[in-house]
């Protein structure tokens, strides 16, 4: 599948000029951008620009590429659960099904305390023998994991998987939802 293809399914919701510029060719290149590093909207308009000639390899860019603002309203107006199910189906395609072990598991993001906000917690989803990490929630806190391991498991395609958590998921409501995406419960 490729990037067009698998956000064929975002809305495009803008008007008049600000359709200057195609809306999965935005994306694409976004992507591709983020891909090599950059990590804000300057970044990636600059790194489009200086990239014009191999993006015009596989996209049109009728228009040339967008100015950082231009990404950023874009990017704003998005329907964001569209856009990560999109990516997510995108993922999928390349990696595969996974298959083995898929080990659920919450770390607390090391440096991102700042000052009175507190810690940046994620729960993870890792297939072991693919080696990739197949999706990530945000919890809210370090004993906040539950409904972010119940999040992740609405999107994840299981079938065959052995899954493992630690004793905080083990909860019937959590096993229900491994066994109805497919997978098998295993508590370490």
């Amino acid at each position: 599948m490729t990037l067009m293809e698998a956000f064929a399914q975002v809305k495009d919701h803008r008007r008049g000029p600000a359709v200057r510029y195609d809306l999965k060719e935005m994306i694409v290149m976004t992507i591709c951008a983020v891909l090599c590093g950059c990590d804000d909207w300057v970044d990636v308009a600059d790194w489009c620009e200086e990239e014009e000639g191999w993006l015009k390899t596989f996209l049109v860019l009728a228009k040339g590429t967008p100015s950082h603002d231009t990404f950023g309203e874009v990017f704003r107006i998005l329907d964001a659960k569209v856009f990560e199910k999109c990516f997510r189906q995108w993922i999928a395609s390349l990696v595969g099904v996974a298959k083995g072990v898929v080990a659920f598991d919450g770390k607390t993001v090391r440096g991102s305390k700042d000052g009175p906000n507190t810690a940046l917690h994620m729960v993870s989803a890792y297939a072991t023998e693919l080696g990739v990490s197949l999706g990530q929630e945000g919890s809210a806190g370090k004993g906040n994991e539950l409904a972010a391991i119940k999040a992740l498991l609405d999107t994840l395609v299981l079938k065959g998987c052995i899954v493992t958590l630690d004793a905080l998921g083990c909860q019937t409501e959590v096993a229900e939802k491994i066994v109805a995406q497919g997978g098998i419960t295993s508590w370490r």
